[in-house]
């Protein structure tokens, strides 16, 4: 990194997970080995979604997209702007700490990584050096908008039909849905075996087409089903994995959606038989729901690390892990009416990391170049 040790942005909090309209707290650490002269250091805080895919080859090839932005802004952190002049400061040999805070937009869109779109939340730091590429150091964080399932009208009710039901529409990450499925084989061919998954469905709208593209994200499955046969699924679980909520409220180009879909896979070339059952996936689960659960198994209490006492200078490891401020190392409850809900965890999504570096960053960008948002996930099961 030249005349750098290290530059990297850690939050208060270590999850990096907010709500929407919560403050951002954090720090710029930057470690000096040669003093050099700097206009200043700021902080780009930006909020995006974006959408793209093409179709056809060669000269017939069409691009499709669309892109939305919920907010873009800086905050200077030492020194000045570009635009207030060019006079430097020399920036001098040791480690040297920026506290920062930023009030997020009270309504966004929750993070998400699709296959070919996104929304996403980072902040950048930037020394603004003249004439020279700018040292920067990117990070991600998460955000996750709330799908009260109380807010919403029928989750209790359980969609049936003839061969496949479940007890309930609504649930939340971490609830183990029970399955109940009768199968009757009346063909001579063998059935190679039933299974359950659960699908995402995504909505891309570009601005002049959409397209939709369906992830697996759970599955389980049972054996096979002789000629004559029959098989009943009588309450085995599937568990709902960490994915964000339904719809993707606040982003009006990605619209989510879920189906528990029965598969019967018979021998030899022919069609699965399909029965699926929408759900809708929230981040607050029902309060009938949580009133049974309750008394099962709490999850523990956030924990929170008590400011400390050494004035010297952050390490790297103390501000990816405990707090410096004692702020908590996970975000608070989610805002809810419902009295004494046990906090959730926060997992990475079931999709696992993606490259989280776009057009914008240089490839010596310092900080995030992978990411996996975190959504809640409640364990009382």
């Amino acid at each position: 990194m030249g005349v750098l040790n290290e530059f990297y942005v850690a939050f208060d909090n270590q999850m990096a997970v907010y709500y929407p309209g919560q403050m951002v707290r954090g720090n710029v650490v930057i470690d000096v080995k040669e003093s050099f002269p700097v206009r200043g250091i700021r902080l780009e805080f930006y909020g995006h979604s974006y959408l793209h895919w093409s179709e056809g080859s060669d000269k017939h090839r069409r691009h499709y997209s669309a892109r939305e932005t919920y907010f873009k802004s800086v905050v200077l952190i030492y020194g000045k702007l570009p635009k207030d002049g060019s006079q430097e400061e020399e920036f001098t040999v040791g480690t040297h700490t920026f506290p920062f805070q930023y009030q997020l937009p009270p309504v966004l869109a929750c993070s998400f990584e699709g296959d070919i779109g996104y929304v996403r939340y980072s902040v950048k730091a930037i020394i603004d050096r003249r004439w020279r590429i700018d040292p920067t150091s990117k990070r991600a964080f998460t955000i996750i908008s709330l799908l009260d399932l109380n807010t919403v009208q029928n989750v209790l009710s359980g969609p049936i039909s003839a061969s496949f039901r479940l007890p309930r529409t609504g649930y939340v990450p971490g609830d183990a849905i029970p399955l109940y499925a009768e199968i009757e084989n009346l063909s001579g061919r063998r059935m190679c075996k039933s299974y359950i998954e659960i699908i995402q469905r995504v909505h891309y709208h570009a601005t002049t087409k959409t397209r939709t593209i369906k992830r697996q994200v759970a599955m389980v499955a049972r054996p096979e089903i002789r000629p004559g046969g029959s098989d009943q699924w009588n309450g085995e679980v599937i568990t709902v994995p960490p994915v964000p909520p339904s719809f993707l409220h606040g982003c009006n180009i990605i619209d989510i959606d879920y189906l528990v879909q029965l598969n019967v896979d018979p021998a030899g070339p022919a069609l699965d038989l399909e029965v699926a059952l929408p759900i809708i996936i929230g981040s607050i689960p029902h309060q009938t729901v949580f009133q049974q659960q309750q008394f099962t198994s709490r999850p523990p209490a956030a924990p929170v690390q008590q400011p400390s006492q050494d004035t010297s200078h952050p390490t790297r490891d103390d501000l990816y892990g405990p707090s410096l401020s004692g702020a908590p190392l996970a975000p608070s409850l989610p805002p809810t009416s419902i009295p004494n809900l046990p906090p959730p965890t926060y997992s990475e999504s079931v999709f696992g990391k993606t490259s989280f570096l776009d057009s914008e960053d240089h490839r010596e960008t310092q900080g995030d170049t992978t990411f996996a948002p975190r959504y809640t996930y409640y364990t009382w099961n």
